[in-house]
């Protein structure tokens, strides 16, 4: 059985087994943590084995390699870290790993790994994320991760269809270029203009054929995209909508999801406002000034939170009309809302109203009983009875469903679109029946 020997080089000699980084900040990694070893075929010599992901790796020769793990953004005391190979050597592919690497603080580790048949496990960028440049419509988007200096392939997929972004078809994602910097920031792509919905996955060049391997890439690989949300404005009268980010931000607060791409005034009725609704009333009220945004009345926090909708309002003063605003942020993965165990739901409080929306970009027909209430849901066939679904356009309510006896039913005859569970907006859902304790509810993939 072979034995990998880690070595720890520190600095000049210091140890130290705690270096961490934000996801989407980029800095000098100046530790050096050997991973050293055998593996036990030739036929592994000339391909690249790494540790984790793409930023920590070595070329194998001689049936030896030596990994820094210092390149990796994070290295903890207590946890395991994967060492493996992927290769694919004609009709009959082989791969080392992945074999788990405990971080014991003692100086070395030992491990022993089996050569295997199969395409195995396939690196991935590290720290993959996105942002807004600025947040002045017009302003770019970055995306951003972290591979060492490897050259990367940049895929990206637009659509209309929220869903498609889920395919592991390479057919249906755009090369657009490879490139060994570790930014990329698309001229055609911009803050609240261009395509509406548009999704990135940088994969390892490497790792981008023959087309099995690609397949496999694209079937594991984290995505990142940016959405456009309409925001209601009428000069004639104030306008609301309710919004949702159907990402996973890395801030959790709605004005770091926003940030800045609405119309600010220090005085707080003329100025463009966020409203967090709790089931029971308004929990809080923000307004966007000159120097940001600051609260206006007290309430519990304005949290984005998968699931949840929130309102903006917008005043009835000239000039304010419709305009779209960009959220971005990483793609919920789809072995994730898979499964109904891990699904997101929010509590949903009887004969309340409770904001809600769709926590990963899919579009739903409510009536393909998409929307599950997991228990203690009214159904009537009597509609002021029954549970309800209401679709705001920003005047109104454009489309009322209930739960009836057979499932969702129309209370009013409204274009089909209103009937639509789509990512970005908000949507009301009304609990009928006695006051009480909350449900769950779950959106299924």
């Amino acid at each position: 059985m072979k034995k990998f020997i880690v070595i720890i080089l520190l600095g000049m000699g210091i140890l130290s087994l705690g270096f961490s980084s934000h996801a989407q900040e980029f800095e000098p990694y100046l530790n050096i943590y050997w991973v050293l070893g055998d593996v036990d075929s030739a036929v592994a010599n000339g391909h690249n084995i790494y540790l984790e992901n793409a930023t920590a790796k070595d070329t194998i020769a001689s049936q030896r390699f030596a990994i820094n793990a210092g390149m990796l953004s994070t290295l903890e005391v207590g946890r395991s870290y994967d060492v493996f190979t992927t290769f694919y050597d004609g009709p009959n592919p082989y791969h080392i790993g992945p074999t788990p690497v405990p971080i014991s603080g003692k100086g070395y580790e030992e491990v022993s790994t089996t050569l295997l048949a199969g395409i195995g496990e396939i690196p991935q960028v590290a720290d993959l994320g996105i942002r807004r440049v600025a947040d002045t419509a017009g302003s770019n988007v970055e995306v951003m991760w972290r591979a060492g200096g490897t050259s990367v392939n940049i895929y990206r997929l637009v659509t209309s269809d929220a869903s498609s972004v889920y395919t592991v078809d390479p057919v249906a994602w755009t090369l657009l270029g490879a490139q060994t910097t570790d930014n990329y920031v698309p001229p055609d792509d911009l803050v609240g203009r261009d395509f509406k919905q548009s999704y990135y996955k940088i994969l390892l060049t490497e790792f981008s054929f023959p087309a099995a391997m690609l397949q496999v890439n694209m079937s594991t690989s984290e995505t990142v995209g940016k959405y456009n949300v309409a925001i209601n404005g009428d000069p004639g009268r104030i306008s609301f909508t309710i919004i949702s980010a159907p990402f996973v931000q890395r801030y959790r607060d709605w004005p770091q999801v926003i940030g800045n791409q609405l119309v600010y005034n220090d005085v707080p009725g003329d100025a463009d406002q966020l409203l967090k609704w709790t089931g029971l009333g308004w929990g809080g009220t923000m307004y966007l000034s000159s120097a940001g945004w600051v609260e206006s009345s007290s309430g519990s926090g304005f949290n984005q939170t998968l699931g949840e909708g929130t309102v903006v309002r917008v005043p009835a003063l000239s000039g304010r009309a419709t305009k779209d605003i960009s959220v971005v942020g990483k793609v919920l993965g789809q072995e994730y809302v898979a499964s109904a165990a891990e699904n997101f739901g929010s509590n949903i409080g009887l004969n309340l109203w409770t904001l809600i929306s769709p926590p990963y970009p899919k579009i739903h027909d409510w009536g393909s009983t998409g929307l599950n209430v997991a228990a203690g849901s009214h159904a009537s066939d009597v509609p002021g009875d029954a549970d309800q679904m209401l679709s705001w356009t920003g005047s109104g309510w454009g489309g009322q469903m209930y739960l009836s006896s057979t499932g969702w039913a129309e209370i009013q005859t409204s274009p089909s679109s209103y009937f639509i569970f789509q990512p970005g907006l908000g949507f009301a859902y009304r609990r009928s029946g006695t006051p009480g304790a909350g449900v769950d509810w779950r959106l299924r993939l």
